[in-house]
Parts: C-alpha cells; sequence; structure tokens
C-alpha cells in the first residue's frame, strides 16, 4: 500500500505481505495512523510482514546505500493508536514501524519482531500507552535518533549484543515519567535524570536466556522477565556471564513501583506459572537462582 499523502488503518482484519526487494507493506509520503484513538484493540486486527531483501542503491563500504524492506513506512509522523498489530520482518536491514520524522505509541497492542530496529524513528518517539513488544534480533529494539520519552503503558524492547540496544537515542534526551519499561541489550542509552520524575534501574552483565525478579522490602515482585535466548550477531560482548561481571547482556526497568528503598535482585532461578506476554510475567513464581541486594536512592541507578 502506497500513498502520495497519508495513509490511515482504523478498523477491522488487514493481513499483508511485501516479498519483494526493498519492499514495503505500507508507505507513505505524509503520515501513518493505525487504529483510532479510545478504539478496542480488537476492532483493528493488522497483521504484516515483508521477506525480501535489501539491494544496492549507491556509495561503498561502510557509506553504501541500501533501500532496506520496511514493514510500515512514513516521510511523516506516525501515530499508533490501537489495535491487535502483529509486524514481522525476516531479513537484513528489515525494520517493523519507521517514521522519518516523529512516532507516538498511544495504545494499542503491538507485537514487533524484525532483524533490524524493531521501531525507528529519525526525530523523536513518544510512548504514552500501549503494549508494546519489540524485538530487533540483530541491531536495536527501538531506536529513536533523536529523543525518547516514555509517558505510560508497557513496553519491552530487545535488542542483540554490544554495540546494540534495547531502548537506544543516542545519549540524546531520554525522558520517563510514567510507565513500565523493560530493555535487553548489549547496552542501553542511559535515562536523563534531571527531567525524569520516575526512577529507573541499569543492571549489567546479565545472562542471555536467564530468568531475573525483582523483589522490594516488603517482600512484593515488581518484576518478574525472562530474558531471550540472545545470540551474539551484534559483533562486541560475550552474552554470558552474570551479574558483577563485565560481560553480558544490560537490563533498563523503570515502573511507578520502583521508588527508593533496598530490593533483592534474583537471577538464575525459574518462574513457573502466571502470565507471559514475551517474557514478562505477571502473577508467576519464582523458585532457587542468586540474590543480590541493591539500593535505589537515585533517578537513574547503575548496578554492575
Amino acid at each position: 500500500m502506497k500513498a502520495d499523502g497519508d495513509i490511515n488503518l482504523l478498523a477491522g482484519s488487514i493481513t499483508m505481505s511485501a516479498t519483494g526487494v526493498g519492499g514495503k507493506c505500507i508507505n507513505a509520503d505524509s503520515f501513518v495512523r493505525v487504529g483510532m484513538e479510545g478504539a478496542d484493540d480488537g476492532e483493528l486486527i493488522l497483521t504484516a510482514s515483508t521477506s525480501g531483501e535489501k539491494f544496492y542503491v549507491s556509495g561503498s563500504g561502510e557509506n553504501a546505500d541500501y533501500a532496506n524492506p520496511k514493514v510500515i513506512k512514513s516521510l511523516g509522523n506516525m501515530y499508533i493508536y490501537s489495535g491487535t498489530n502483529t509486524i514481522t520482518s525476516t531479513v537484513d536491514g528489515g525494520e517493523g514501524f519507521e517514521s522519518k520524522d516523529t512516532l507516538f505509541f498511544k495504545g494499542g497492542y503491538n507485537v514487533i519482531d524484525t532483524y533490524d530496529d524493531g521501531i525507528n524513528a529519525a526525530n523523536h518517539i513518544q510512548i504514552d500507552g500501549g503494549v508494546t513488544y519489540s524485538h530487533g534480533s540483530n541491531n536495536d529494539g527501538i531506536d529513536a535518533n533523536g529523543t525518547l520519552t516514555v509517558t505510560g503503558g508497557l513496553t519491552i524492547a530487545v535488542g542483540t549484543t554490544a554495540p546494540e540496544e534495547g531502548f537506544d537515542c543516542n545519549q540524546n534526551t531520554f525522558t520517563i515519567t510514567g510507565g513500565t519499561i523493560v530493555g535487553i541489550g548489549g547496552s542501553t542509552s542511559t535515562p536523563t535524570a534531571s527531567v525524569c520524575t520516575q526512577r529507573s534501574l541499569i543492571y549489567s552483565g546479565l545472562s542471555s536466556g536467564s530468568a531475573i525478579c525483582v523483589v522490594n522490602a516488603f517482600g512484593d515482585t515488581i518484576l518478574t522477565f525472562r530474558i531471550p535466548v540472545i545470540s551474539n550477531q551484534g559483533g562486541g560482548m560475550n552474552p554470558g556471564g552474570g551479574p558483577g561481571g563485565n560481560t553480558g547482556l544490560t537490563l533498563l526497568f523503570s515502573s511507578p513501583e520502583l521508588t527508593a528503598g533496598t530490593y533483592t535482585f534474583r537471577y538464575g532461578g525459574t518462574i513457573t506459572g502466571g502470565d507471559n506476554f514475551n517474557g514478562y510475567y505477571t502473577g508467576a513464581d519464582y523458585t532457587g537462582g542468586n540474590t543480590k541486594s541493591i539500593t535505589i536512592s537515585l533517578m537513574v541507578n547503575t548496578v554492575r
């Protein structure tokens, strides 16, 4: 679907695939809007995927330019309001949602699994709501080439090993004032403490495929998460190791429940029961493994 202007996908059941080289399922020269504000996520069922290869355009080496397969691309802003949206791209260069301007997540139940960045915007990414899982198997989970703001919703972003990241905004302003975020990658952009009103934890040295849990001083579990199995395709660090080491994966976690105090960080245990959204568990039991005491006192807390 190609338009010289806007594209609005408001309701219905829409299934799209692009198999040609550099193909896009949806490509707008202006805005893209997915769903309607306030609508039930079941009113739009969007399933879109690309499987065509990228192709060479010009240049050479690191300066070579390719036309890449993108599932949904806009030259203007992109707005995700609602819908049950499943976005997949399996080939080199393939990205999920890409805006050449600003990308807004207002809602939706979004599952994005791509080779390259799951979510990418040239100027700014704003996450105000929705339930989103974004996985870039060979790049970043979420890549804001400018600034990044999170005010609400549940967002899980998984990238590959260093130098790739779960949440990447090139260390530009990264604001967190609400919502729950879980980022996994070889590294992470650091939230900008001076503009954040919600605390965050950066924990380095975690193992691919392991289960982690964060428990507050009252015994309440505020995070139970199983780290995906991440191959070492991003270059850089070995995905092994454990807490306290200098190798492995980095967690970025922020939640309204992460307040000042002492916490127990559990790792290497077993998760049973509960509801599972791509590794994020609610109502589950966590048993076994090792523990480490951590203190949350700053707006951005780094533990190695």
